[in-house]
């Protein structure tokens, strides 16, 4: 501006560019993350497993997600091999969420703390006590939204 309070064509150069790059910015939208794994079962899982042990008011005190790159090469192989299925994978896990979840308001004790740290679930085959109860005790997995609330 000059002493006049009139923007100088410097500052009008300025002005320019940044409302230029506002009106870019604002039909941006954040993708959601259905769309990101749509077509990467791999992804779809991740996303799911749990990123910390927070839930609701209690706070995160460890990560369980984390190197994704190993943890990909990991569940490639056991798919690959035929010893579980995406859907193996999903429905066990979404199963211990949900039980995890339950038993913590019930216990008014955060239960996520003994939820092992993806890698481990993966390799130590934590899910196959889920798949053998699958048929008979495991509690129903319509949806983990609730989960998902609580958490970070």
């Amino acid at each position: 501006m000059d002493a006049e309070h009139n923007v100088t064509e410097k500052g009008g150069t300025l002005i320019e560019k940044l409302f230029g790059a506002l009106q870019m910015n604002a039909g941006y939208k954040k993708p959601d993350k259905a769309s990101l794994n749509k077509d990467d079962p791999f992804k779809q899982f991740w996303i799911t497993y749990p990123r910390t042990n927070k839930y609701l008011h209690f706070p995160a005190t460890k990560v369980l997600r984390a190197n994704e790159k190993k943890v990909r090469t990991l569940y490639v192989q056991l798919i690959k091999e035929g010893k579980v299925t995406h859907d193996d994978l999903m429905f066990a896990l979404q199963a211990e969420i949900k039980a995890k979840g339950e038993e913590s308001i019930r216990k008014k004790v955060n239960q996520f703390t003994f939820f092992k740290g993806i890698y481990s679930w993966l390799f130590s085959g934590y899910y196959d006590a889920w798949l053998e109860l699958r048929e008979s005790e495991a509690p129903a997995v319509a949806d983990t939204d609730f989960y998902n609330q609580g958490i970070s």
